[in-house]
């Protein structure tokens, strides 16, 4: 119709809020096998090379894509998944430190403690009295979100 050409398109494109961390869409995607693999293997020693190969990048793109899109190095990530599997572990009444300490991957029980300290706030044996048989998974999302681990389910 003749009163519609002299229109211009309006222009709906939002800019991202710079206030907002712009994270690539295939960038999570591509670093889901990274998340699966701490969780299924956060015992054993984790090699940044393996788990780059396993999402299909190269080690350099890999640690820049992992701390673009998460906030803290692959190796953060791996110690403070370490920390939260621990709290698990301490929560029990039979806790055994050391035992702790190695069955999630540490191979020092006093670098375990401070690590741990350092991120929790509390030596890992007052955390075990504190919380013994504190079975809440609220208190795990607390911890989680102080380790500013993200929740990949």
């Amino acid at each position: 119709s003749p009163t519609q050409r002299g229109r211009k398109p309006l222009d709906l494109a939002v800019p991202i809020p710079p206030d907002i961390p712009h994270r690539t869409f295939m960038d999570d995607v591509a670093l889901l096998p990274a998340i699966y693999f701490v969780k299924q293997k956060f015992r054993e020693k984790i090699r940044s090379d393996e788990v780059a190969q396993a999402c299909g990048m190269n080690t350099f793109r890999f640690s820049r894509a992992f701390h673009a899109t998460f906030g803290l190095t692959f190796q953060d990530y791996v110690l403070r998944y370490r920390i939260l599997e621990s709290c698990r572990l301490l929560r029990h009444p039979d806790a055994c430190i050391t035992k702790v300490a190695y069955s999630v991957g540490f191979n020092d029980a006093s670098y375990f403690s401070r690590v741990f300290r350092r991120f929790v706030g509390t030596s890992p044996s007052a955390y075990s009295t504190e919380f013994e048989s504190d079975d809440s998974e609220l208190h795990l999302n607390s911890i989680r979100s102080m380790l500013r681990l993200p929740d990949a389910g």
